[in-house]
């Protein structure tokens, strides 16, 4: 069964603890992770969400958090992971 996540990186650590942050305040579920090396920008450090939350994502952005780069990350049984970029900047 494959698994779909919107996947945030970051260009530092601090970055990622204001985001963690920001979604606990408004109580979103996420998960922290090393980001997968399918991702070459980053801190080393990633926020996987469910991919329903993509407006709450564009409305961080929009309100001046630091939302660095942002993916659709499908993890796979046969192909292994697959990482595609979203332009947030739209």
């Amino acid at each position: 069964m494959n698994e779909k996540y919107l996947l945030m990186t970051f260009n530092s650590v601090n970055h990622t603890m204001q985001l963690e942050k920001e979604l606990k305040n408004l109580e979103k579920k996420f998960k922290t992770i090393p980001t997968p090396r399918e991702v070459s920008r980053s801190c080393g450090l990633a926020i996987l969400l469910d991919p329903n939350e993509l407006e709450t994502v564009k409305s961080l952005k929009e309100a001046g958090k630091n939302v660095d780069y942002l993916w659709f990350f499908e993890k796979t049984q046969d192909r292994g992971n697959v990482v595609t970029e979203i332009n947030i900047n739209e």
